[in-house]
């Protein structure tokens, strides 16, 4: 009996490892995340045309410069993808109901809370399980920028609820890389994140 027991655990202890280091599970993380991040470029740019609309320029090239980071981390997502030997025909998009600035603004904060407390550890980890290095990269790259990204909405929020929007930066850079997103005023010398140099971001003004 306690020889069954002991063979039957060690079942149960393989299958969780083979669980956890499956290569197929990174690949339905990266098209869930490509076509998270795809969706997330679309809404941000709406929310660039709203913002426009009601008079909030600095604001509607944040969200310009947001909408480009995210198509950046969509298109890493994708070349992951397609060097492990998949393909998709195209990103499954989620339906945008753009708000208010300052709705659009909360929603961005509580989306990008999310993508990187919650969406992205877990797929990081799966990925270094399996040791799809590429894989862990690209996730790191996208978490670390939702983070970022909800700072900056954070801090256009408050501005804009003290009627002092004129004060969020005027200038965006996006670093074509990993999409890591800077204003006028934390403007590295080369990203933090990946190492590319500023003379390579990409600038909204």
């Amino acid at each position: 009996m306690n020889r069954f027991l002991l063979i039957l655990l060690s079942c149960f202890t393989f299958t969780g490892v083979a669980a956890q280091t499956d290569p197929a599970k990174t690949m339905d993380d990266l098209k869930t995340a490509y076509n998270g991040e795809s969706s997330a470029s679309v809404k941000y740019a709406k929310f660039a045309e709203v913002a426009k609309k009601e008079g909030y320029l600095n604001i509607a090239r944040m969200f310009e410069a947001t909408s480009r980071a995210e198509s950046i981390h969509a298109a890493n997502h994708l070349a992951v993808m397609k060097k492990l030997g998949g393909s998709v025909s195209g990103p499954v998009l989620e339906p945008v109901r753009p708000g208010t600035t300052a709705e659009n603004l909360a929603d961005g904060i509580k989306g990008e809370t999310w993508e990187y407390e919650s969406m992205y550890p877990p797929m990081i980890k799966t990925a270094e399980a399996a040791e799809l290095y590429d894989a862990v990269t690209t996730f790191r790259y996208a978490r670390d920028t939702e983070k970022r990204h909800r700072g900056i909405y954070e801090k256009a929020l408050t501005a804009m609820k003290a009627g002092q929007e004129k004060f969020v930066s005027a200038t965006w850079y996006v670093c074509p890389t990993c999409g890591n997103t800077y204003d006028s005023a934390d403007l590295a010398v080369s990203c933090e994140f990946c190492g590319t140099l500023r003379p390579r971001f990409i600038i909204f003004k």
